[in-house]
């Protein structure tokens, strides 16, 4: 198999040498309405395998491995949490989202797909799984969901104040008349 076919595949080989490490390709493009068209985003992983452990080394292999992004994903929540909504941002202009409800995972689509309600609620933290200073840079956004957010936005804490508040007041009279 001749994986330089792949468009994607010299660049990152190249970067590979260049780190002596690991590295992830953006997201892989694929002409649309091909055979192999996409389901959800994939990445390649290249690893070097050297002659030897140590210094001065060569590389003598290299294993590849197609990553789909949902994977990194599954099993990312408990059963009993409402859904989250993640999309996934590349400095090379990639950008997708997902929906995670429990263990599922849900390929919403390619671009920002998040409910704009929730833009203000967002999280966001850099996915980085190697060091790889040539690559593109990937940063995951949370967002929560309508469900997501009426499970933990509540009156609840209002009312267990008024309820502490005026049990204070009672008992603080109950003292004042005795």
């Amino acid at each position: 198999l001749d994986l330089f076919q792949y468009r994607q595949v010299p660049a990152n080989y190249d970067r590979m040498e260049a780190l002596r490490g690991p590295v992830l390709s953006d997201i892989l493009k694929r002409r649309v309405g091909s055979v192999s068209e996409l389901r959800w985003p994939e990445s390649f992983i290249l690893v070097p395998v050297f002659d030897k452990v140590g210094d001065n080394v060569t590389i003598v292999g290299t294993v590849v491995s197609l990553l789909p992004w949902h994977n990194y994903f599954k099993n990312l929540l408990p059963d009993d949490i409402e859904p989250i909504v993640i999309v996934v941002r590349s400095s090379c202009g990639t950008v997708f989202s997902y929906q995670v409800e429990g263990p599922n995972v849900t390929f919403l689509g390619n671009g920002d797909l998040h409910d704009r309600t929730w833009s203000e609620n967002q999280v966001a933290t850099s996915f980085t799984p190697f060091e790889d200073d040539f690559a593109c840079k990937h940063t995951l956004h949370l967002y929560p969901s309508t469900e997501f957010h009426e499970e933990y936005v509540t009156n609840k804490p209002v009312t267990y104040t008024v309820a502490v508040i005026i049990i204070f007041c009672l008992t603080a009279l109950v003292f004042v008349i005795y």
